[in-house]
Formats: C-alpha cells, sequence, structure tokens
C-alpha cells in the first residue's frame, strides 16, 4: 500500500475513531532531485493543478534515501528505558558519534549547565546535563543531524529546529499545568510536529518554493494554509507517514497528523488522543507568538475554544507563557549545540 491509500485510511479512521494504526506504505526508487511536474501559467509563476495525490503519492513512494530515525538517538532512548542503565552506559554508546560527542560536550560547557570546573568527559556531560535532559538532546541533535543537508537558501534551518525543540518543552509544560500527563513523548511530539515541511522541503521543491511564494503574495497567510491550497496533501500528512516509517508510538504518530486540526469537538477519539493533539497545537502556537524560532510563518493566533478545552479555565494564557520563558535557558542551551 502507498502513501495516498494509507492517507485514505487514516483519514476513515479518523472519522470513525478506529484506533488502528495506518499502514506503513512501501518503500522505493526515485531520484531525489526529481520535480513535481508543473506548468507555468505565467513567467516565473508555477500552476500546480497538475498535483495529484497520485503524483504525491509516487514521489514519496519512489524515495530511496529517506532519512530513517538515527541509529544513536534510538540505541540511547532503549537504554534509557531500561532502569539498569547509568552514565557510562549511555556514554558509551554517544561515543561512538563524534560529532554528536563533540556537541553534546559543548552542551555541558555551556552557561546553563557549566560547573566549577570544564566538562571533558561523555560521561560528566550526561552525569552534569541529566538523562531526560539528555535523553531530549540526543534526539534533537541526532535527528538535527539526519536534515542537516535538507539546507535551502529560502529555509533557515537553525531556525526550524530551535522552534522545534521550544515546542517539545512547551508541549510538556501545557501537558503538566493542564492536568493531562507529565510525559516525554509530549517532547518528542513537539519536537518532530513539522517535520514533514522537511521531506517537502526536500522531494517536492518546487511545492515548497510555492508555498513560500504564496505566503510572500498573501501576507497574512499561514504556511498551513498556503499548503492547502496548493497540495492535496500537507505537512501533516507526510510528518505522520515519516512517523509511521520510525516506528514511532501511535500517539506520536496522531499528534503529528492533527496538530493542525486537533478534533477537540468530536466524540469519537479517546480524550487522551484529542489532548496530545490539541496540547501540540497550543505549543506550536504560543511557541510562534513568544517568537522562539521559525518553521516558515509567524501565524500564532490560536484557537481560543481548544485552550479553554485544554486549561477548562484553571490556567490564563500570560501564565502558561511565562512557565514557557522560565525554560528559555534550556532550550538556548540545547540549540546551542546546533
Amino acid at each position: 500500500m502507498g502513501l495516498l491509500d494509507a492517507l485514505k485510511k487514516a483519514q476513515e479512521q479518523q472519522k470513525t475513531g478506529s484506533k488502528e494504526s495506518p499502514v506503513i506504505p512501501s518503500a522505493v526508487t526515485l531520484a531525489p532531485n526529481q520535480q513535481v511536474p508543473a506548468a507555468k501559467s505565467a513567467p516565473g509563476a508555477r500552476d500546480f493543478s497538475l498535483l495529484s495525490p497520485e503524483i504525491v503519492h509516487k514521489i514519496l513512494d519512489n524515495i530511496d534515501d529517506l532519512p530513517t530515525l538515527p541509529t544513536v538517538a534510538k540505541k540511547v532512548m532503549d537504554e534509557l528505558n531500561n532502569p539498569q542503565s547509568n552514565a557510562k552506559d549511555i556514554a558509551d554508546i554517544i561515543k561512538n558519534d563524534q560529532a554528536i560527542t563533540a556537541k553534546i560536550l559543548k552542551v555541558g560547557n555551556s552557561a546553563y549547565y557549566a560547573g566549577y570546573s570544564p566538562c571533558t568527559t561523555v560521561q560528566g556531560a550526561v552525569t552534569r546535563i541529566g538523562f531526560l535532559q539528555i535523553k531530549r538532546m540526543i534526539l534533537s541533535i541526532s535527528i538535527l543531524d539526519t536534515f542537516s543537508k535538507f539546507e535551502r537558501k529560502n529555509f533557515n534551518l537553525k531556525e526550524f529546529w530551535t522552534h522545534s525543540i521550544a515546542t517539545g518543552y512547551a508541549s510538556r509544560i501545557i501537558g503538566k499545568l493542564s492536568g493531562f500527563r507529565d510525559s516525554d513523548d509530549l517532547f518528542t511530539a513537539g519536537l518532530l510536529h513539522d517535520l514533514g515541511k522537511l521531506i517537502t522541503l526536500r522531494y517536492l521543491p518546487d511545492l515548497f518554493d510555492g508555498i513560500l511564494k504564496k505566503m510572500e503574495d498573501e501576507q497574512s497567510i499561514s504556511y498551513f494554509e498556503a499548503e492547502k491550497g496548493l497540495s492535496p496533501v500537507t505537512h501533516c500528512d507526510i510528518g505522520s507517514w515519516l512517523a509511521i516509517k520510525w516506528n514511532m508510538s501511535r500517539d506520536i504518530q496522531n499528534v503529528i497528523y492533527n496538530h493542525h486540526l486537533p478534533p477537540f469537538k468530536s466524540t469519537l477519539f479517546e480524550k487522551d488522543v484529542i489532548m496530545f493533539s490539541s496540547i501540540v497545537y497550543l505549543a506550536n502556537k504560543i511557541v510562534k507568538s513568544l517568537n522562539l524560532g521559525l518553521t516558515g510563518d509567524k501565524a500564532c493566533e490560536h484557537d481560543p475554544e481548544i485552550f479553554d478545552f485544554v486549561f477548562r479555565g484553571r490556567v490564563p494564557l500570560e501564565k502558561l507563557k511565562d512557565e514557557i520563558l522560565k525554560e528559555k535557558p534550556v532550550i538556548e542551551a540545547a540549540t546551542a549545540a546546533l
């Protein structure tokens, strides 16, 4: 089954409230430079009317160099799930990657984490930073390294990751303040929510440029709105597809798929599913309003009904913003290694 069929199945599940996970699309072979078929409607313009779901399906299903979940990140996450693991065990995994080793040492010696003496070993950095933060940083750094080749002159990758890391921290804060869940899955979902944009940038470059051009022409429009006007699938669809390929949890797959349109009024979904998506939706919007990074647009107005659904009047917006800004030094320490 290809991407199109998988997305149709996911959409049917969204309507019925089925818990079954979408089917993983098959892997394939297409040159990564292949462009979206497009006809010129005017000098210098692109007509995306030829961009059908079948074409998107063909391009994505034929990618032969699709990024995989970095090995170091997977091993560290697995090791941290072992209650017997210690700082040396984690350090031994990290030391297998020289680039990540250098970045972790940089974080360990940053202003936020620096102690009275320099941090010269990975084990020392793991001890200083702490297991939970190490998990987040390894995930962030290793995935960034995987996508670093996706840099494009009209897209600031460092700003993208700053926003993504901040959204991860904000998601966890919202989860805790709302009484929903104090889970690091919220951080992971926030970190990965916009990965579909990077896949669009890399494998559908004409479409990506078209989205940015539409946003430039219609300054009040968001990336998501511009994308919906041009493409039969969005970065939410594509990102959830990648989460399936990476064997991420069903919660994270659903959050990525729904993070722009959480089904908070639906009676077909379990509350946990709706809350998870609504939390990342709010984190994404509020992080934008605080100017913590940038992922393509500054559309930061959130739906007040979703805010009320999550907090039930228990937490005012300004208090939430203050709590997120308290994490700014940690976010800056994490992004300093990018």
